[in-house]
């Protein structure tokens, strides 16, 4: 009987305690454009309680009733102080204009000393769209996203002439590279010169070089996560560059009060130079390259708790090259060679609030990467006894395609506890497939193909707690769920995430984390420079998954 009159004066406290509180939540945007902002801090300076709005800008944060301070702040944006007294929970629409400075000195800074002390996640780095281009090495005018991040700590190129990266020393197949939460499986334009990313696109970056929250996983070395800006909302805007390498056309706006569009395009005009080139120099050859990539996004608010996306990514790259001559000296007479490559992504995404300190995300979406190859060579062995006419075709088709489905919630109870939790199923598909066929003097002579066809199915789960013990002590600890289905065998992994903050001042703080990843792909790769000749194949059976313990 003591006991349950515990529980019931122990439940009148908590009840008592809340209804002192009031939750403040919303989004923060800026205000020129309407796009949100992610990472904005908010911070009560009385209490020294704080947040920061997620990767679609929302926020929430527990406040007393009592009349309270705000303090927003955004990189390269004005603080902006609000005064809040309300007995009741509110929902905000924030707008922070930009810092202007129009005096003497101008310093650009990435994350402030305090940022990174204050934030219990170690090993990340968040770049929006001005630090990328500032920190990107320019290739004849034209800046990139993956480019940018290997000018920072613990992450390297892969070779000279590629997108590639290689992240503490992993494998360039170890690094999870998402747009707008898709997962990307081939990274490079031109040949490994530039990514596959448009600049003009990309609101913001963040990447993970390790202590990995629970909320990633599949695979071991880092994660890129890539989000797509979601249109102005106050005004139409275009904008047209026209460089050596691509020509780029953007445009965005309003489309009505609720909803915004955003295009995208980048096309090479390398296909013409190859043209004139040629037919300066009167080449027997017939050599051809161009890329071109699209890339859109559509919002559309439905109420202020409710709102819809529409991702959309189409990149493709194509190379040709033809010989057409009488029979040379190694009795070559006819080559003809195509490559062709390239990636589609599509995602639906739905926001939703279901109370003022829980907002969730569900979402649909596919990933595909397609590259064909064909080459036919025609010509007369000229070793043989006689004149004897050869012909030989050799095709290479692979293909991955993923269909994903993903539920998250993130919840802020208490003003100094969040927490996360999702769940996510994919479905994957991978065609590595040769055909090649050869004849002589008409006569069919050869044969060979392997057109195998393999299925996967990938379960995930996972549950995050960030807490604030006091002002010295933050962590983030959490559990990832995997388990993988592929030819009647499974593999199920428990990937535990750990990572704790202890700060002692201002200026110094002391960081440590464990992450086990688990990573059901694997990347053969070759030393090609920048060809996209590298194969996805999964984990099966015979070659188990990969795993990792990072500390």
């Amino acid at each position: 009987m003591k006991k349950y009159y515990l529980f019931i004066i122990l439940f009148l406290l908590i009840c008592s305690v809340n209804a002192q509180m009031v939750t403040i939540s919303g989004y923060v945007k800026d205000a020129q454009t309407g796009e949100t902002l992610i990472g904005a801090s908010l911070w009560q300076p009385d209490d020294k309680i704080g947040t920061v709005t997620n990767e679609y800008g929302f926020f929430s944060i527990k406040l007393t009733k009592a009349k309270n301070r705000l303090l927003i702040r955004h990189i390269g944006y004005k603080d902006s102080l609000l005064e809040i007294n309300s007995e009741k929970d509110l929902f905000l629409q924030i707008k922070l204009n930009l810092q202007m400075n129009e005096i003497g000195e101008v310093e650009v800074k990435a994350n402030s000393v305090h940022q990174k002390i204050e934030n219990p996640q170690a090993s990340v780095h968040s770049l929006n769209t001005k630090e990328i281009i500032n920190l990107s090495p320019q290739l004849m005018g034209e800046s990139d996203v993956l480019k940018s991040l290997s000018t920072l700590p613990g992450i390297q190129s892969g070779r000279e002439g590629s997108t590639q990266l290689s992240v503490r020393g992993g494998d360039p197949g170890q690094n999870l590279i998402l747009l707008d939460g898709v997962p990307i499986f081939y990274t490079s334009h031109l040949l490994g010169f530039l990514s596959v990313f448009n600049t003009d696109a990309i609101n913001q970056v963040n990447v993970y070089k390790g202590g990995f929250p629970a909320r990633y996983g599949g695979r071991l070395s880092s994660v890129i996560d890539i989000r797509m800006k979601e249109g102005n909302t106050h005004k139409q805007k275009t904008n047209l560059d026209v460089g050596l390498l691509s020509t780029k056309l953007s445009t965005e706006g309003p489309l009505n009060k609720n909803s915004s569009y955003l295009i995208s395009a980048r096309l090479s005009p390398l296909s013409y130079a190859f043209m004139a080139t040629q037919k300066l120099i009167k080449s027997a050859s017939s050599n051809n390259y161009n890329f071109y990539d699209v890339s859109a996004k559509v919002n559309y608010r439905l109420n202020n708790k409710n709102k819809l996306f529409l991702s959309l990514y189409t990149g493709t790259d194509a190379f040709s090259s033809k010989i057409k001559n009488d029979v040379d000296s190694y009795g070559l007479k006819n080559l003809n060679f195509k490559l062709k490559w390239g990636n589609n992504i599509a995602l639906l995404r739905w926001n939703h609030i279901i109370q003022e300190r829980i907002f969730t995300n569900t979402s649909v979406s596919i990933s595909q990467y397609n590259f064909a190859s064909n080459q036919n060579i025609a010509g007369i062995d000229i070793n043989a006894g006689k004149k004897i006419n050869y012909n030989t075709t050799e095709e290479y088709n692979s293909k991955v395609e993923q269909i994903t489905t993903k539920w998250n919630l993130l919840a802020t109870p208490f003003s100094n506890y969040t927490l996360r939790l999702g769940i996510n199923a994919d479905f994957q598909k991978f065609i590595p497939g040769a055909y090649i066929k050869g004849t002589i003097d008409s006569t069919f002579t050869d044969s060979a193909s392997s057109l195998s066809t393999i299925y996967d199915t990938d379960f995930s789960g996972y549950f995050e707690n960030e807490f604030s013990v006091n002002k010295f002590f933050h962590f983030n600890v959490g559990l990832h769920f995997n388990k993988y289905f592929v030819e009647d065998t499974s593999f199920i992994s428990l990937e535990p995430r750990v990572n704790l903050n202890f700060i002692f001042n201002p200026n110094f703080s002391v960081k440590l984390s464990y992450a086990k990843m688990h990573q059901n792909l694997h990347l053969l790769g070759n030393s090609s420079m920048g060809l996209p000749t590298d194969i996805w194949v999964p984990a099966t059976k015979k070659i188990f998954p990969e795993t990792s313990n990072q500390y």
